[in-house]
């Protein structure tokens, strides 16, 4: 049976509470121990009321008789949408654990409102009457008009807090934790009242309902079952962690790391070493930063969910917060519904998706972090008037640090006279050394200053005798060039006068030679004639001279290697072969077809066949039996390569000449041949075969013959009273049906 849905509205103070007579679609979802959200719900915008879109509004989604997940909803965000044409008010929020939010602890660090201890069902009670309930500090932070706290039950172990101006949601949460942890898993809500008031309330082990094996009315959450439609069951690595570095305290260098890392996973991949650094500095002992590594190490696991669409029994056998056992598959686990989002349609179909949490991996969870909590006790103090390694210094009762928080290298206010007249002596007797280095430093100077005048003179009256014979040098190789130059004058005057000699003399020779040279061309002479030669006549006969354009000739003119505009011949082979274009057909060959070339022949009888095509198979050297003819292949390129897709196949069933009989077979081809259908001669008829039966002449199959009953097509129930009639009619009408499926066959050739 589908659900009921109905939605009742109201102001931020519970006035005008109505029911909201239209709306369209609905999304909402709630987690434990989490702030639920109202993802969306639609209104018309000319039907909805003014109320909603006020903060705070209040919803109350009732699903048949009950509030939906067992809580009220309050509008925070509201606008216009509009879709398929129509316009809506978009309303979205939260639910009643919102408002736990909007709250601090307030308090002194000290004070009794900060620090309590006690069973942890009782402290989240106790906190929320002392901020938002009647114990309030102040009248604008009392809500008990609106809300009220239920009765202490202490019920969960004994934890202690000290929260002084904290986020009042996450302390509750955080004793939630702590219980759990200890061994008694505890939930807070907001429950609605009949009187419209909320209530605090504490759940201890279940929210819900035990639904295991051993609770109330057992309920398996399965495919197979129908309580659930569908299911998954994922694994998400996407915040996963493989190796964890941990800081305890001190600084720099030394500040106490210790690395904790799953080895397994890490090298899972190349990339399967994903590091995170965690902040322990609160923690004193390597063992407690190790545990509170593998915590971490732990948390990034990947996130294994297991979630569904709800089927048979949700929201009355099984629902939101109970414990159940979910099967997936051959595997089965104790789980908790723990999430669950439900989504009605405009026609007020409900689409329900729940999120299981195994219990087992919420024990483990729990066990490593109880772990890093019961290491963690084992802490030297932050703080200390005695002078410690990596510690926070405490001034002493008369308000001054001790005098060991200083380093040596930190002066005193004892030693500072000291140090004055230490420091007073130490300047006088570097005066005085200041003094005698003044007078040694002007005897040396003037020392130093006679010695160099007498270094000068010397200087000048060398360069002066370096400078006279530098002189005398220079003029003499000035003299000896001058003379050298007027010798090489000399000397290249009477060789440019033998060279124009020579030049008259070769004139007067090439001059003689080309006398001499026209002379003896004006007839034969050397292989040269002259133009007026008679051999240079057109009516001269050419010289014999085919033989050297021949095969071998010293110029032939015929080549066997394909050449454009080349005269072709034969080459090894004795063939033409290799000058004919390759869109000619080759015998014996595979020849490639493009779509572009066409076969056209034409006939000029238009009363008989043409024969277009033979294909012939010739036996060579061999005699044709039982079995030889021919494949005709039809082949097309999958997405891979090329493969088969139909064969035509013809052979001999009889190769005798007299007597022969042929026989076709046609295949179709998935990843094997298949036989549709067979067709061959008898020697005296046609037969066929489907399907890879053998081949059958055609059938005899005699038509019925029924002379009783009437026909109408119908084949009729005879009666407990077994009626002869309707009996006659029936033989009547599934003999003609027979007879007409008979014609049908006869009619395509298969029987007769």
């Amino acid at each position: 049976m589908a659900a009921e849905y109905s939605i009742w509205y109201s102001d931020a103070f519970g006035r005008g509470r109505k029911r909201l007579a239209l709306w369209t679609r609905l999304d909402v979802e709630r987690r434990l121990n989490q702030i639920g959200i109202l993802h969306e719900l639609l209104v018309p915008l000319d039907t909805a009321p003014a109320v909603l879109l006020q903060r705070d509004a209040r919803l109350d989604i009732w699903r048949n008789d009950a509030p939906l997940m067992e809580t009220a909803w309050y509008v925070r965000r509201f606008g216009f949408a509009e879709r398929g044409g129509q316009r809506y008010v978009s309303l979205g929020g939260y639910d009643a654990l919102y408002h736990l939010a909007a709250r601090i602890v307030v308090g002194a660090a000290s004070s009794a409102r900060a620090v309590k201890e006690g069973p942890a069902d009782d402290l989240i009670k106790a906190y929320a009457r002392e901020n938002l309930g009647s114990l309030a500090d102040a009248a604008e932070r009392d809500l008990s008009a609106y809300l009220t706290v239920a009765d202490d039950e202490s019920a969960g172990p004994t934890v202690a807090r000290s929260v002084a101006r904290q986020n009042l949601w996450r302390v509750m949460q955080g004793i939630c934790f702590e219980s759990a942890q200890r061994g008694t898993r505890l939930y807070v809500d907001l429950v609605p009242l009949p009187d419209g008031r909320l209530e605090l309330r504490t759940f201890v082990d279940v929210r819900g309902v035990d639904h295991r094996r051993a609770g109330l009315g057992p309920v398996a959450l399965s495919v197979d079952v129908g309580t659930l439609q569908e299911s998954e069951r994922s694994r998400d690595y996407t915040d996963e962690h493989s190796y964890v570095y941990v800081g305890g305290r001190g600084i720099d260098a030394e500040r106490l790391v210790v690395e904790v890392g799953d080895d397994t996973r890490a090298a899972s991949s190349p990339w399967g070493r994903r590091e995170v650094w965690v902040d322990g500095r609160y923690l004193s002992t390597a063992d407690s930063l190790t545990a509170l590594g593998n915590a971490t190490l732990w948390q990034g696991l990947p996130d294994e969910q297991i979630s569904g669409l709800a089927g048979e029994g949700f929201g009355e056998r099984w629902g939101f917060g109970d414990l159940v056992e979910a099967a997936l598959g051959e595997e089965v686990a104790d789980c908790r519904v723990d999430q669950c989002r439900v989504l009605v349609d405009e026609d007020r179909t409900e689409r329900a998706r729940v999120g299981l949490y195994e219990l087992a991996a919420e024990n483990a969870l729990l066990s490593v972090l109880e772990q890093v909590e019961h290491l963690g006790v084992q802490e030297s103090p932050e703080f200390t008037t005695v002078p410690t390694p990596n510690a926070g210094p405490l001034a002493l009762p008369s308000g001054f640090l001790d005098d060991g928080w200083l380093s040596a290298s930190i002066a005193r206010t004892l030693d500072l006279a000291a140090e004055a007249a230490a420091r007073a002596s130490a300047d006088l007797g570097f005066a005085a050394d200041i003094a005698t280095e003044a007078a040694a430093r002007s005897g040396g100077d003037s020392a130093e200053a006679t010695a160099r005048a007498a270094a000068d003179a010397s200087e000048a009256s060398t360069r002066t005798a370096a400078d006279t014979s530098l002189s005398a040098a220079i003029s003499a190789e000035a003299s000896a060039r001058a003379s050298a130059d007027s010798s090489e004058a000399s000397t290249r005057a009477a060789a440019d006068t033998a060279l124009a000699a020579d030049i008259v003399a070769e004139a007067a020779a090439r001059t003689s030679a080309d006398s001499a040279h026209e002379a003896l061309t004006t007839g034969a002479h050397g292989g040269i004639v002259s133009s007026a030669d008679a051999r240079l006549s057109d009516a001269r006969t050419p010289t014999v001279h085919a033989a050297t354009h021949k095969h071998g000739g010293s110029d032939e003119i015929a080549t066997a290697t394909p050449a454009a505009n080349a005269i072709p011949k034969t080459g090894a082979a004795a063939n033409l072969d290799s000058w004919i274009s390759t869109a000619l057909a080759r015998i014996g060959t595979a020849n490639n077809w493009t779509s572009a070339q066409a076969f056209l022949p034409t006939h000029s009888t238009a009363t008989t066949p043409l024969t277009v095509m033979s294909y012939n198979v010739i036996a060579s050297g061999v005699t044709a039996g039982v079995g030889f003819g021919q494949d005709h292949v039809f082949n097309a390129s999958s997405d891979t390569q090329n493969r088969n897709q139909h064969l035509q196949r013809t052979s001999w069933v009889s190769a005798v000449d007299a007597s022969r009989k042929a026989r076709t077979i046609f295949y179709i081809f998935d990843t094997g041949a298949r036989e549709g259908f067979r067709i061959e001669a008898s020697g005296t008829a046609p037969m066929i075969g489907f399907l890879g039966a053998a081949a059958v002449i055609r059938q005899a199959v005699a038509a019925l013959t029924v002379s009783v009953g009437t026909s109408d097509g119908t084949v009729a129930d005879v009666g407990a009273a077994f009626n002869q009639t309707t009996l006659n009619n029936n033989f009547r009408d599934l003999a003609d049906k027979i007879n007409q499926l008979r014609t049908a066959l006869v009619n395509l050739g298969l029987v007769g």
